[in-house]
């Protein structure tokens, strides 16, 4: 991996994973953990791990630069999934360099619990359709797109809370 000294975070969302209220600050996250390289939700299901991977945001140092290389020479797809090996990683970290390097936050601060259809609500920044099927993913995803372009046109800034894709809506698809 090289210097990318252009940017200082970047921020990863799963294909599957929407930000569906657009007063999501990024930015405030950032501020609230200045000093932690990596920035991800505690996952809901304890079971499955520490954090869902769905979500990170990623500050560019030499640190996360090495995290993010350790975790990818981890990675199997044969095996599991990457939040598997991320937790793997994170679980041979010492508690001191955890808590220094790495921010866990509230499962819904950057993340959803599953299923959606049944624990949506309607103050959730995100929609996270982790383990649904690709028909649902795929309605449930044009369905927020054409809100999000309905909404543009009309207002473009005035955006209808959760794009639409409410715990009913998500239920009926």
């Amino acid at each position: 991996i090289g210097t990318y000294s252009a940017f200082d975070y970047v921020v990863w969302l799963d294909a599957d994973l929407a930000v569906v209220d657009w007063t999501l600050s990024i930015e405030r996250l950032v501020e609230a953990h200045p000093d932690h390289d990596l920035v991800l939700s505690a996952e809901h299901h304890a079971e499955t791990g520490v954090a869902n991977t769905g979500s990170i945001i990623a500050k560019n140092t030499a640190w996360t630069q090495s995290f993010l290389q350790q975790w990818w020479g981890l990675f199997d797809h044969s095996l599991n999934h990457d939040q598997v090996f991320f937790d793997r990683l994170y679980r041979s970290l010492s508690v001191s360099e955890r808590d220094v390097h790495i921010a866990i936050l509230p499962t819904r601060a950057l993340n959803s619990v599953p299923p959606a259809m049944l624990h949506q609500r309607d103050t959730d920044k995100v929609l996270h359709l982790m383990g649904e099927s690709e028909a649902l993913r795929t309605r449930a995803f044009a369905m927020g797109w054409d809100e999000v372009c309905r909404a543009h046109r009309a207002s473009p800034q005035q955006q209808q809370q959760q794009l639409g894709l409410s715990q009913a809506t998500l239920l009926r698809l």
